[in-house]
Parts: structure tokens; C-alpha cells; sequence
């Protein structure tokens, strides 16, 4: 087992687990914030169905392009290098965006623009949700994970606050607006990841034991001597489990995190621009809100909680609420504040089934392919969203919940085969337990 990070995984929190805290939650803001912006933006120009379509796809594209990258380089090269790549890929989104909202305000240059970013914004959630493990204490990792990915629901809230309030203005001051807001949440990500380490566990399993060392002390302050124990800690016991095979470990979390992508998909990116083009950024809003909620109740207590419970009470809680509304389909459906509110309990499991996947999908794989299994699971899941969403903007709206039914049906299933055959992630267990590295 690696000396060096069981010394620094046991360590107490300190300003160095804040800085790196701060530049995840603000990476993770970021990456929800750019992909609000593509529904948002459906309303800024007339346009064909099948134009309207692509800014719908568009974001998923991007996205997948950066995850494709940053997955393997992020393997390679290490972690906070590529965190470089992308902040500077931002810096570059971001001017041009400000730029063209200026003296080209057009269709083509919102593609471009949205595409460097979107491409940023992907390779960085899938280098934040490997690294966030290997860098965040283990008596604190669950929560911590909880707490940072609830600010993906926060980046949404932002933008459609942004849309709600400018919208009366104009369409210029709503995006001069957005690229404000952008490059401030840049200058926080620079400040911040110069102030936090290179991932320990990523350095010893390259073998670069000194250089792990050494970043031990410049950045904890603690001169390592890998035979010790930190002193003030109390350990967590945990116990090896079995993990199950390589296949069965992908397929589920490729089940339960595709339910995840299109269910919370199609009720916040596709319902407005599809069958409610006046509701956007409340439905927006009003599904990240819901969210949000559900994060600040179940975050604080994510280390004493059964992952694999989590998993199956949220996944079961949305298959049942989607259930309820197909039976009940007509009379829900007859009035939008009823939808709405069907729509707000919807993602409140949603929400906890969302923070406890991108947990989950990053805590299941060896250290030197975190980020290339990570990468992997999110191409299927966010690239599911383009067939359906293709597929949504001629369908009527009852196909569309029924759609919405059988996919959360498929991730119950995936959650009670997880939770029959899988091992506790949670729990306090450290991170080289739950990914079979010992």
C-alpha cells in the first residue's frame, strides 16, 4: 500500500484541502454555467429546428471532445498539468466570446466560441472528479465530494439567473453579462490551482517518490517519513472487499450515470427549448434549485451513508416519480404548475442520485486509469444525450416522459445489481481500498 498517500490521506483538513476545494467547486460551477448557456441561447436568434437542434447537441459534443482528451492525458501527464491546458483554453473561449458579442453576434460565432470552452469545460470535470479523490482527506472524501459537485447545480443557477434577469434588457447585455460573470470564475480557477498540489497518489504510482515527497512539504508543510502515522488522527476502519470484475463494475456505472445524463437532460436542457420555449431558464432554474436542495441535505452526512443505499433510494426514488407521472400523465401535464412541481420532486432525487454517481464513477478504478475509466463512462452517458435529444425535438410530449420512465428503469436495476454484487465506496473507505488497489 502507498506509504506516502495513506500518511497524507489521513492527514487533518487543512489550507491546502481548502485552496484545492475552491479550485474544484469553481472548475465544476464553471463546466454546468457554459453548458446553461446553449438552451439559454436558443432564444437569442430565429432559428430552424434543425439549427436549434444543434446548439441543443452541441454542448454534449464539446464536452465529449475535452472528456476524450483530458481522460489519458490527465493519466499521463498528471493532473494539475492538465488543468493548465484547459484554464488557458478558457482564457481564449472567454475573449472571443466577450468579443464577438461585440462585432459578431452571430449564430456561427456562438458555435465557436462555446465550442472552445465547452471543450475546456468537459477535459476539466473529468480531471476534477479523478483528482478530487486522491487529493481530499478520507475522513472528509465523501462529503467533500457531495459538497463539490452540488456546485454544478449552483453553475446552472447562476446562468438562468443571469437569462432571467437581463432578458428585458436585451440579448446584448445578457451575454456581455454572462462573459463578465466568466472571467471572473477564470481568475478564481488561476489563483486557486496555483495554490494546490499535484496529485500525491498519481506521483507514487509514476514512481516519482521524491517529487511526491517534496510536494508533500512545499504544500501540507510536513516532512514525510513514509513509516509513520500522522499524529491527532483517529483512523476509520475500513475493510478489503472483493472487488468485482473490471466489466461488471463499467456496465454499472455506465447504466446508472447514462440514466442520470438523459433523465436530468431531458427535464432541464429539453423540456423548455422543446415544449415550453417561453419557460427555459425557469425550468433551468427551477430543476438546479431542486437539486441544489437535495445536495445540502444529504452532503453533510455523505460519510456516514452507504453509497451503495444512496445509489439505490435515489435511483428507485426517480423511477418511481416517473412512473407516477406517465400513469397520471394527462391530468399532470394539463397544468404547468403541477408539471413543475412534479418536475421539482423529480430532481430533488435526481440531485442525490447525481452527487453520489460522480462520486461513485471515479472511486472504482486504479490510480494510473482513474482518469481513462472516468472519461470513458462519461462519453456514453453524455453522448447518449445526442440520439435523445435529436430524437425529442419531434417527439410529443408523452413519448418523451415515457422515454424518461424507461430510462430511470434501467438505472434502477443497475443500482439493486450494484447493491447485491458491488462493494462500499463510502463510508470512510479509502480510496486504494475501493479501487481494488489493495
Amino acid at each position: 500500500m502507498s506509504s506516502v498517500f495513506r500518511y497524507v490521506e489521513d492527514l487533518k483538513w487543512s489550507r491546502v484541502h481548502t485552496w484545492s476545494f475552491v479550485a474544484f467547486a469553481f472548475g465544476l460551477l464553471f463546466e454546468a454555467y457554459l453548458v446553461g448557456i446553449a438552451p439559454i441561447a436558443t432564444g437569442w436568434f430565429s432559428l430552424p429546428t434543425y439549427l436549434e437542434t444543434l446548439v441543443l447537441i452541441w454542448p454534449f459534443l464539446w464536452l465529449i471532445v475535452g472528456l476524450m482528451i483530458a481522460g489519458p492525458i490527465s493519466d499521463r501527464v498528471g493532473r494539475k498539468r492538465t488543468f493548465i491546458i484547459t484554464m488557458s483554453m478558457y482564457a481564449v473561449g472567454i475573449a472571443l466570446f466577450i468579443l464577438s458579442t461585440f462585432l459578431i453576434p452571430n449564430y456561427l460565432t456562438l458555435l465557436i466560441t462555446l465550442a472552445i470552452m465547452l471543450a475546456a469545460a468537459g477535459a476539466e470535470m473529468n480531471v476534477i472528479l479523478t483528482d478530487m479523490h486522491e487529493v481530499m482527506p478520507r475522513r472528509h472524501r465523501s462529503k467533500a465530494a457531495f459538497f463539490l459537485i452540488n456546485f454544478i447545480n449552483l453553475g446552472l443557477m447562476t446562468v438562468s439567473l443571469i437569462s432571467l434577469n437581463t432578458q428585458l434588457i436585451g440579448i446584448f447585455y445578457q451575454r456581455l453579462a454572462i462573459g463578465i460573470i466568466g472571467i471572473v470564475i477564470l481568475v478564481v480557477l488561476v489563483i486557486s490551482r496555483a495554490k494546490m498540489p499535484e496529485s500525491i497518489r498519481w506521483l507514487e504510482r509514476k514512481g516519482m517518490i521524491d517529487r511526491a515527497i517534496n510536494e508533500v512539504r512545499r504544500y501540507y508543510g510536513v516532512d514525510v517519513n513514509p513509516n509513520d502515522k500522522p499524529r491527532g488522527t483517529a483512523p476509520i476502519t475500513t475493510q478489503s472487499q472483493a472487488q468485482p470484475p473490471l466489466w461488471f463494475r463499467f456496465v454499472v456505472a455506465v447504466v446508472m450515470m447514462t440514466a442520470n445524463d438523459v433523465g436530468f437532460g431531458l427535464t432541464a436542457y429539453e423540456l423548455g427549448p422543446i415544449y415550453y420555449p417561453n419557460a427555459t431558464a425557469l425550468i433551468i432554474l427551477l430543476t438546479s434549485v431542486a437539486e441544489f436542495v437535495a445536495g445540502l441535505v444529504i452532503a453533510p452526512f455523505a460519510d456516514r451513508l452507504s453509497r451503495k443505499l444512496v445509489l439505490l433510494f435515489s435511483t428507485g426514488g426517480s423511477a418511481v416519480v416517473t412512473y407516477i407521472v406517465v400513469a397520471l400523465m394527462k391530468p399532470i401535464v394539463s397544468s404547468f404548475a403541477i408539471f413543475m412541481a412534479m418536475d421539482f420532486i423529480l430532481n430533488f432525487f435526481i440531485g442525490i442520485q447525481y452527487l453520489a454517481m460522480d462520486t461513485f464513477k471515479g472511486e472504482l478504478w486504479p490510480t494510473e486509469r482513474r482518469g481513462t475509466f472516468v472519461s470513458l463512462v462519461r462519453l456514453i452517458s453524455i453522448g447518449s444525450l445526442i440520439p435523445t435529444t435529436i430524437w425529442s425535438v419531434t417527439a410529443p410530449l408523452s413519448q418523451y416522459l415515457v422515454l424518461n420512465s424507461g430510462v430511470w428503469t434501467a438505472g434502477l436495476i443497475a443500482a439493486i445489481a450494484w447493491y447485491l454484487r458491488g462493494i462500499e465506496t463510502g463510508k470512510g473507505t479509502s480510496i486504494v481500498i475501493a479501487s481494488g488497489e489493495t
